[in-house]
């Protein structure tokens, strides 16, 4: 399970993750247009914790192979 900010997301559910290079990243959830955002405080927060996301992420996937 993945932890990003209050909301677990399982690995398989994730199609895709990205940010704006602002402060907000965003998930796009598996079979989904729309994607779920999240807002943090500054640019440096948001880069650290996309960087910490994405590697979780690449980690569970690798984990199901």
């Amino acid at each position: 399970m993945i932890l990003i900010q209050q909301d677990l997301w399982r690995a398989d559910c994730i199609a895709a993750i990205g940010w704006d290079e602002e402060k907000e990243i965003q998930v796009f959830p598996v079979n989904c247009s729309n994607y779920v955002s999240y807002e943090y405080d500054t640019h440096e927060g948001a880069a650290a914790e996309y960087k910490t996301v994405l590697t979780e992420w690449k980690f569970e996937l690798g984990k199901m192979e």
